[in-house]
């Protein structure tokens, strides 16, 4: 019955997303749930990614090291930025980027490394994390798969430059 009373209520007040009362509780209680971090509401997980490029000022000619094995939207955003992914391949007890690999991949053209936890595994983010702080790079988590999921006992989506999730 609360859930009638919250939709008819931010009908009312016309203001559904971005604005509402219901979107900043919502930002509120996600931050609470992982433990810091700065939650922002968007319409959908690549349009968060999207936002993440964008707002760590990576920019057409730039490149962004991704996973071979991830859901469409990973990539999509970053070729939506006019930016070049450089694919590498992944581990396979994880399914996750394989630190390794990256390093192969490094060029003067790289500004970010673009974790994607799926299935509910965690990338191995410290390892990654650490060599990402020793090139100078960004680190871009993509969480949509992996809600909750854990590394070293600690929830994923704090370690990133910028992480996003998504609840579609």
């Amino acid at each position: 019955n609360d859930d009638i009373n919250y939709a008819y209520k931010a009908l009312k007040s016309k203001w559904i997303s971005s604005k509402g009362e219901f979107v900043h509780k919502f930002e509120l209680k996600f931050k609470k749930f992982l433990g810091g971090g700065f939650p922002v509401a968007v319409s959908n997980g690549t349009t968060a990614l999207e936002l993440a490029i964008k707002s760590l000022g990576i920019k057409n000619g730039d490149e962004i090291i991704a996973p071979n094995f991830t859901f469409a939207a990973s990539v999509n955003s970053i070729i939506n930025c006019n930016v070049t992914p450089v694919l590498v391949d992944v581990e396979q007890d994880t399914w996750t980027i394989k630190l390794s690999k990256i390093k192969k991949k490094i060029s003067k053209k790289t500004k970010a490394i673009m974790l994607v936890h799926i299935y509910g595994q965690s990338c191995r983010i410290d390892e990654i994390k650490a060599f990402a702080k020793k090139k100078n790079l960004f680190l871009i988590e993509d969480c949509a798969e992996a809600l909750g999921a854990k590394y070293k006992e600690r929830l994923i989506g704090l370690d990133g430059d910028c992480s996003c999730h998504s609840f579609y």
